[in-house]
């Protein structure tokens, strides 16, 4: 029996069509448009499309997913695989890019799988869960934090059902077990910290910057139902249909206007000699919870060292500036109070949401329009998009979005610069624009994405 890919309970109540059985659903041919970069766009040709295109002849995919490379599963199970190699994204046992469809392995046993910026995740039909590409900062999950070019397992457990969305996630991964129960690893903090320790020997605030190679439970009295995991923040549904965030907030990406202990950080730039000759500056963020003004001006000799500023090594001190730093959430915090949040997907900097209603919301930072509302200022907390009630799914991209609405059409909004919003030209929207005319888009989460500068959607 498949492994259900799920958005929660409240989707069920308004939506059901929304839950799907990946590996042997419901399937299609395979469309892709924007950058072709390392061969993203599995055509087997150079140059970006500004329209979609179809990838071969195939018409058996159920699922796709996009960053700086594809991971794709068809409906006999079979894993794909095409576009940058770095790092071993791709599965395939070595770091070559490939810009055709490739077959990751002979299994067929594949359910759903996540292409994100540095690696991959996937879930197995038996409900094991693996992971390859880059093992910094434990991100892979498999106890270690070396590079693998090949699949690897998690653990030993059979219970994983869900995997965390967002072609954006570099940093960390997240995935939900059976029981509703919210895991994470990889980098444990991603504020902007002294990662060095003490600047010159001065207090610096303790901040947990634990990294974590083996999954850990993420706040166990909630009872989750997906999660999406961006850059360096995630968005999670429970089961009950509310939203939650945690993360970094500085663009307004957790969706909550208010601010967690916000406090005054000073930057200071440093110089440091070389023995070699020359010299090396470094910058640091310098947090406290006391008033900028009260730090006095830093002027030591320099050492002759090209070492960073860390505890015991003196650098000059060159100049300095203060502000607030917008500081995130290092647990869940509820998204406001309703209860009727469907679906939920995480860019770089961005949020997008569909409740039961139909009705799709947009937050976080909107220079190129990412957001759909009409303009490029930026939202710190959830704001709808237009007012109609017939969107389906929405998916955040590094800088666009992409959504299917319940009549089979596709949308796109925001960056434009290699095509990827499927219009023929390269010029930015602020508002959902129709790509084609087509009504026949899957609707389905998992078969849509936008990724780094480019897109893919699945047609029946």
């Amino acid at each position: 029996m498949p492994v259900l890919s799920t958005i929660g309970a409240a989707a069920a109540r308004g939506f059901g069509w929304l839950y799907k059985a990946v590996g042997g659903g419901t399937a299609g041919a395979l469309y892709t448009w924007g950058s072709n970069s390392s061969g993203l766009l599995g055509i087997g040709a150079s140059g970006s499309r500004s329209s979609p295109v179809q990838v071969g002849s195939d018409t058996a995919w159920t699922d796709a997913s996009m960053s700086l490379h594809v991971i794709a599963v068809k409906n006999d199970g079979s894993l794909w695989a095409w576009g940058s190699g770095g790092n071993g994204s791709l599965g395939l046992g070595s770091t070559t890019d490939y810009s055709s469809p490739v077959q990751v392995g002979a299994l067929t046993n594949w359910s759903t799988a996540q292409a994100q910026y540095y690696g991959s995740l996937a879930l197995k039909t038996d409900g094991t869960l693996w992971s390859w590409g880059n093992g910094g900062y434990g991100r892979l999950g498999d106890g270690t934090t070396t590079n693998k070019s090949s699949p690897v397992q998690i653990g030993a457990l059979t219970s994983w059902t869900k995997i965390g969305y967002g072609p954006s996630a570099y940093l960390n991964c997240h995935a939900i077990r059976s029981g509703n129960t919210l895991w994470a690893w990889g980098f444990g903090n991603p504020n902007d910290t002294d990662s060095y320790g003490t600047i010159l020997n001065r207090p610096h605030p303790t901040v947990n910057q634990s990294n974590y190679s083996s999954p850990v439970q993420v706040s166990s009295a909630i009872s989750w139902a997906s999660v999406s995991t961006g850059e360096d923040h995630a968005l999670a549904l429970t089961t009950g249909g509310a939203l939650y965030a945690w993360g970094s907030n500085g663009n307004g990406q957790c969706g909550l206007s208010t601010l967690n202990n916000p406090e005054y950080y000073v930057w200071y730039a440093l110089e440091s000699g070389c023995s070699g000759g020359g010299f090396a500056i470094y910058g640091a963020f310098y947090a406290t919870n006391i008033g900028a003004g009260s730090y006095q001006n830093l002027n030591n000799p320099g050492a002759a060292t090209c070492e960073p500023p860390i505890d015991g090594v003196t650098a000059t001190f060159i100049s300095q500036g203060a502000n607030t730093q917008l500081w995130g959430f290092s647990s869940p915090v509820q998204v406001g109070s309703d209860t009727n949040w469907a679906q939920v997907s995480t860019g770089f900097l961005t949020g997008g949401a569909v409740k039961t209603t139909g009705t799709l919301w947009m937050w976080g930072y909107n220079i190129y329009g990412q957001l759909g509302i009409g303009n490029t200022s930026s939202r710190s907390s959830p704001t709808q998009v237009g007012s109609l009630t017939t969107w389906a799914y929405v998916k955040c991209g590094r800088e666009h979005s992409l959504a299917v609405k319940t009549d089979g059409t596709l949308w796109a909004w925001g960056r434009n610069i290699f095509g990827e919003l499927g219009q023929g030209d390269t010029t930015n929207r602020s508002s959902p624009v129709q790509i084609g005319s087509a009504t026949n888009w899957l609707k389905a989460i998992d078969a849509l994405d936008a990724g780094y500068r480019a897109s893919i959607a699945i047609r029946t």
